[in-house]
């Protein structure tokens, strides 16, 4: 096997279907098809980054509590308006 072969990105993140309300705040999500209502936004940041190349880096973070307990990290890509789960396991 090829050392290509064996090497997997980590923690990619993966489309999200959000429904944001005021301010872009996000009051629902669905994932792994279940929709869950955002009881509450702990945090928020912003990273712009990379702004010397081609393809920037200009995201809004959010980190949640769902209806569910669960504890979520989603972000917004400023460029393209598109959601993303941020995975960290």
């Amino acid at each position: 096997m090829a050392m290509s072969d064996s090497v997997r990105s980590l923690r990619c993140p993966r489309d999200i279907s959000v429904e944001a309300g005021d301010a872009n705040l996000p009051t629902a999500v669905t994932t792994d098809g279940v929709k869950l209502r955002v009881v509450d936004v702990r945090d928020r940041w912003r990273i712009d980054d990379e702004w010397w190349r081609f393809e920037s880096i200009s995201r809004a973070y959010y980190q949640l509590v769902l209806e569910n307990g669960r504890n979520l990290t989603i972000f917004n890509d400023v460029t393209t308006s598109k959601w993303y789960e941020q995975r960290y396991e």
